[in-house]
């Protein structure tokens, strides 16, 4: 049988005869087709995807040049990819006439791995199986025989199995059917795809050489962890990791790019004493499931911190937030990854993904990391700043007051309040970046930051000439009206944005105050954002 298949293949394709589907065109199926790279698609990109419904993509495909297979990234909407498939991992399934390919095994240097039921329908496909799961193999045992040129050796590949391929072929009319079967596909970010071809010839021409299949994510098969390993067991070495989860190359922390650094236990992000960027972390109060987007506030920065061990083991970088990913067991030295805890990381620029630990052994981490979207919600603060001689301090990066001692060299505060006066951490206030400027435009018309910044300066107090002067910010006192006859302070109808410590934003506005106690209306862009709306 196998030997009748390579010969029908090897003649058919030496003739290129493989051609037209007789039902769709009407063609001499003995007539052959024109050569590679010049059958017209009706098509001028050589994939399409189109969404079906239900979850599920059809994807048309221009196989018809032999001298490159189209590569595609199934888990990221079938992108196709512009690599070398013997040397990139990103790709999991490459094209080439009716010949499918997988990046593992023979395939591609990948972790790709396929299986195919004939028991299940595509639609009732929801979980990939347990078992029966392979990968490409060596050329020698290819279905296509050495003397067609295919551009270069085809491996056996598990869809285009010379003894078993995805197609029933007739070699009376010369037209390939595909059979009813489901491919399952593990994808090189441990994803699981349920794929099944659906025809061979151009809908427009008839012509052959453009496979056409439907796919769609399925759960993985029980037992198997979704995710991908982080294989960070090295003392001596830090593995860095982007927003994505691909682990990427980092020679100079300072310069080259990076979100997030594992050695053994420890994460850290590219911010605060780790890295230059804006990076940090906090753990999520939604579950994994229902947590697609992240507000701004209550982000936690790198820090020092105590190495493991007895008192005195020194200390070392790392994210306070983060380094509750585990729980140890004193008794045995065991550590494990706590039961449902998730984190939101931000990125050195400002970008965020979910983050959580599903398992780790000896150094080697079980992740999951997802983007998810930014909201800059709208929030409100109150603010009792009613003492005489006592300043009220206030992170909007944390959302709440904070303790401070020494305002000139404490970089946690934002912004300071005593009854009519208000500072900022910059300036002659502080060492931080801090500053404001009245807006022109209302609070909720505010959209981008586009003013001139006013750094605090010595400010008169309040009351007669020669009553002295503080540290405050030229832009933000004048929030209120003051009327001498009644001495009553009222609230003016306008916005402010505000420069964090850090350099980041905030529109204010003052929208209530009684004797010294404020009530803010306030939001965040985040750290390395400079505007107020959502991400689209």
């Amino acid at each position: 049988m196998r030997r009748s298949l390579f010969f029908s293949l090897a003649l058919l394709l030496a003739c290129d005869d493989l051609g037209s589907s007789p039902v769709d065109s009407g063609a001499d199926p003995d007539a052959g087709t024109d050569d590679a790279g010049e059958v017209d698609a009706g098509a001028s990109e050589p994939v399409q995807h189109t969404d079906i419904g239900n979850g599920v993509t059809e994807t048309l495909v221009d196989g018809t040049d032999t001298r490159r297979w189209l590569a595609l990234d199934l888990d990221n909407g079938g992108a196709v990819l512009d690599v070398s498939i013997t040397e990139d991992t990103a790709w999991d399934l490459a094209i080439q006439r009716f010949a499918y390919r997988t990046n593992g095994g023979a395939g591609g240097p990948g972790n790709v791995r396929v299986a195919f039921r004939d028991d299940v329908t595509f639609e009732a496909a929801t979980q990939a199986p347990e078992v029966g799961w392979t990968q490409d193999q060596p050329a020698e045992d290819s279905m296509i025989p050495d003397d067609v040129p295919m551009g270069e050796e085809v491996p056996t590949t598990v869809i285009s199995h010379g003894e078993d391929p995805w197609f029933n072929y007739n070699p009376m009319t010369h037209v390939l059917t595909p059979k009813e079967r489901v491919y399952f596909i593990e994808t090189s970010d441990r994803a699981y795809v349920a794929l099944q071809p659906v025809d061979y010839y151009s809908p427009e021409t008839g012509d052959s050489g453009y496979p056409a299949f439907r796919w769609k994510m399925v759960d993985a098969p029980d037992g198997v962890l979704p995710g991908f390993d982080v294989d960070a067991s090295s003392r001596d070495t830090w593995v860095y990791l982007n927003l994505s989860g691909e682990v990427v190359t980092v020679e100079n922390e300072a310069t080259d790019p990076w979100d997030l650094a594992i050695q053994r236990t420890a994460i850290r992000t590219n911010g605060g004493v780790s890295g230059p960027g804006v990076g940090g972390a906090r753990e999520a109060t939604e579950t994994w499931e229902v947590l697609t987007e992240t507000t701004t506030v209550g982000f936690v920065e790198d820090s020092l911190l105590p190495l493991p061990g007895p008192p005195g083991s020194g200390e070392a970088p790392g994210n306070s937030a983060l380094a509750t990913w585990f729980d140890y067991e004193e008794s045995t030295r065991t550590v494990s990854a706590r039961a449902n805890a998730a984190f939101v990381v931000r990125g050195a620029a400002g970008g965020y993904s979910k983050l959580r630990v599903l398992a780790w052994d000896d150094g080697v981490y079980r992740l999951e990391i997802e983007p998810i979207a930014r909201v800059v919600d709208t929030r409100s603060a109150s603010i009792d700043a009613s003492s005489t001689d006592v300043w009220a301090y206030f992170s909007f990066r944390q959302g709440e007051l904070v303790e401070v001692s020494s305002a000139s060299d404490d970089p946690s505060w934002d912004i300071g309040f005593q009854r009519t006066a208000i500072t900022t951490n910059g300036g002659t206030s502080g060492e931080g970046e801090g500053a404001s400027y009245e807006a022109s435009a209302a609070f909720d018309e505010i959209d981008a930051v586009d003013g001139e910044f006013l750094v605090d300066e010595d400010l008169p107090l309040p009351g007669p000439p020669g009553s002295g002067t503080f540290s405050g910010n030229p832009a933000l006192n004048t929030w209120f009206d003051y009327n001498e006859s009644t001495r009553e302070v009222s609230v003016r109808d306008t916005a402010f944005v505000v420069r964090t410590a850090d350099g980041g934003f905030v529109k204010l506005q003052v929208e209530a105050w009684d004797d010294g106690n404020y009530t803010l209306r306030w939001a965040y862009a985040g750290a390395g954002g400079a505007r107020f709306g959502d991400d689209e």
